[in-house]
């Protein structure tokens, strides 16, 4: 897959959301319609840890949709 999700996240990423992973396939396929629809968001990182190339986050996603 490509595009600018792609770019950002490797093969491996797995994103937990309310208790649920989201592996690679399924997060670009949740973000496609998210970037669509999203008006202005932002990030609050609450914990971040890296290991060599690899990261992990403990982080909010705040969005203001289209729809509100």
């Amino acid at each position: 897959m490509t595009g600018p999700c792609a770019r950002h996240h490797t093969p491996d990423v797995v994103q937990v959301s309310d208790g649920l992973p989201r592996d690679h396939d399924r997060l670009l396929a949740h973000l496609r319609p998210v970037r669509k629809n999203a008006l202005d968001y932002h990030f609050e990182v609450h914990e971040a840890v890296a290991e060599g190339y690899r990261t992990a986050a403990r982080l909010t996603i705040h969005a203001r949709t289209r729809k509100g």
